[in-house]
């Protein structure tokens, strides 16, 4: 459902009980340039909030150790999961073999990724495999990127992603912001990752950086925000149809 320049999506019709909240909100699409979606003083201003720390490989889980090189471990990796027989049984997606940058295939492996965070620490997305995952391709100067990010921090704003925030919330499911530009469409830096964490602080959200906009790629991207979800073994769930139905689910404010 991907158009040229930005998502083509499905019509909804009058007698939708969502028609109305949908209509004005699909007027506003995912961005595919920086002219097209620049909101106004897109480089400062923003909600006032103090900054809080955002989730960690480790904070989802219920057991860990730790090795002599200061890493997770355990039989399977660096994710702790708790089996309902109250044994301990220890995922490590970064022990799947890496297929590298390839396309996105359904059901297939995730590229284990390679980064920064808004603290310039390393970030390694497959440390987080373990938990359901969706991958939000964002970008600084994109307007409903950022009323999305401010929805989910302030629950404030033109993108009521309720369903989406309840999971979030409820460690249903974990969401990995990845931005490639920064507010003026230069490529991102950890100063704007930093700002953008300060400006949509969420405890449960991870900001990190897209060199070269790889995910742009692999995922075929031709709108932002962009969302694809992994599964709990780190393969890819749902990137279909350029995804425009997870945009749409959460405009909804669905469970996704």
């Amino acid at each position: 459902m991907a158009g040229q320049l930005g998502y083509r999506h499905p019509v909804i019709h009058a007698s939708s009980p969502r028609s109305t909240s949908l209509l004005v909100l699909l007027c506003m699409p995912p961005c595919w340039s920086l002219s097209a979606c620049a909101p106004a003083n897109s480089s400062s201003g923003g909600s006032e909030a103090g900054s809080q720390e955002p989730a960690s490989p480790t904070e989802h889980t219920d057991t860990a150790a730790t090795g002599d090189n200061g890493d997770q471990t355990g039989e399977g990796g660096d994710n702790a999961q708790t089996g309902d027989s109250g044994g301990d049984e220890v995922f490590d997606a970064c022990e799947n073999p890496d297929p590298g940058p390839v396309n996105y295939v359904q059901g297939g492996p995730v590229h284990h990724f390679e980064s920064e965070d808004y603290e310039g620490n390393a970030f390694r997305f497959c440390e987080y495999g373990g938990r359901r995952i969706l991958l939000n391709e964002s970008a600084g100067w994109c307007g409903p990127c950022q009323g999305f990010a401010e929805y989910l921090a302030y629950q404030t704003g033109t993108y009521e992603a309720t369903g989406l925030l309840e999971q979030i919330n409820d460690d249903e499911i974990f969401l990995v912001e990845f931005l490639h530009d920064g507010w003026e469409g230069e490529d991102y830096s950890v100063a704007f990752l930093s700002e953008w964490h300060e400006r949509y602080p969420h405890p449960k959200i991870v900001v990190a950086g897209d060199p070269g906009a790889l995910w742009r790629q692999i995922l075929r991207v031709s709108g932002i925000p962009h969302f694809a979800i992994i599964d709990a073994d780190f393969n890819w769930e749902d990137n279909e149809d350029g995804a425009a139905h997870i945009w749409l689910a959460i405009l909804a404010r669905e469970k996704i």
